[in-house]
């Protein structure tokens, strides 16, 4: 079973930033991420009632020059309800560290904190270790959050600990989210492929106890038009700038879903994975220019909306309601 809506959250990267000087559109307001543009992004998010944005810094590409841990506090100043997810690495610094940064963030934000777990990749034996060391990364991690006294002065935020992002790109990463995960994305080429991992996950969570389990969302990318191949246009445009953005946690991450065309088209794909099990909802991958996020909320989001399958409002205050997670953690 589903859950009871479908759950959207906005996947962004600064791309525009990079340290290793990625290209830009020239000139107009978008071409700087300023502090203003960005707020202006999660307050558009915030309009739309996603659940969440997710900053991402995908492995294997350059780092942006903005830090999203020092990003996300400043949009928690622009917002009220949107979730915000940051990236930090598994078993590469100390897990007091991560602890202490997220339950702060968790903690000034109301519970609106979420961590996306990037741990690395491998293959075969290496896999396996490198899943067994992260598994043990985030044991430490929660346990600190329950437990947090020394080495810092942080407290609980008394609303569980902060929601736990994983990416289900391979079969340990698999076991790794059904364990611990409290909101798993996965790049499913096909509806039939993405509804397996999704039982998959679930079957899983339900024999360590957990239940529900884990809220699974779709990657898509999405690019509006008034027909499929003005789309198309329009994206092959945007991928020219360099700034179209991606969640690609690893190099065994499956591509995105392509989602191009008019919005009733697209609202079409996104009902259909979610009525059929496919999904609990989609992270969607949204080129930061502000045109296309501006279609999205006021053409896509109404349509779905009239369908009744999001809300017109936050029900909740904290990430964990917008998911349907609420008391889940604690």
């Amino acid at each position: 079973m589903t859950s009871s809506r479908l759950h959207l959250v906005a996947v962004l990267r600064p791309a525009g930033l990079n340290a290793g000087g990625g290209r830009r559109s020239p000139g107009g307001p978008e071409a700087d991420f300023t502090l203003h543009h960005l707020a202006r992004v999660a307050r558009t998010l915030e309009r739309g009632v996603f659940d969440a944005a997710l900053v991402a810094e995908p492995p294997g590409t350059a780092p942006s020059a903005i830090d999203p841990l020092t990003l996300l506090p400043a949009l928690a100043m622009a917002t009220e309800h949107l979730g915000l997810i940051a990236p930090a690495p598994v078993a590469l610094v100390e897990p007091a560290h991560v602890a202490r940064k997220f339950l702060s963030l968790d903690q000034l934000t109301g519970g609106r904190a979420g961590w996306f777990a990037a741990a690395p990749a491998g293959d075969g034996a290496e896999a396996e270790a490198r899943a067994a060391r992260a598994a043990e990364f985030l044991r430490v991690v929660t346990a600190l959050w329950r437990d947090y006294a020394a080495p810092a002065e942080t407290p609980r935020p008394g609303r569980g600990h902060p929601v736990i992002v994983l990416d289900a790109a391979t079969a340990e990463a698999r076991r790794l989210a059904a364990a611990q995960a409290d909101l798993v994305v996965m790049g499913a080429r096909e509806r039939d492929a993405a509804r397996a991992i999704r039982a998959d996950l679930l079957s899983q969570a339900a024999a360590h106890g957990r239940a529900p389990g884990a809220r699974v969302l779709q990657k898509a990318a999405v690019v509006l038009g008034a027909s499929e191949a003005e789309a198309a246009d329009k994206a092959q445009r945007i991928a020219a700038t360099g700034r179209a953005g991606t969640l690609r946690p690893g190099p065994d991450s499956a591509p995105p879903l392509r989602l191009l065309g008019p919005p009733g088209a697209v609202a079409d794909t996104l009902e259909a994975w979610w009525r059929e099990g496919a999904c609990d909802g989609f992270a969607l991958t949204i080129p930061p220019l502000t045109a296309c996020l501006d279609e999205i909320v006021e053409n896509l989001v109404p349509e779905l909306r009239r369908r009744g399958l999001v809300p017109g409002a936050y029900a909740g205050r904290t990430l964990r309601a917008h998911l349907g997670l609420e008391g889940e953690g604690a």
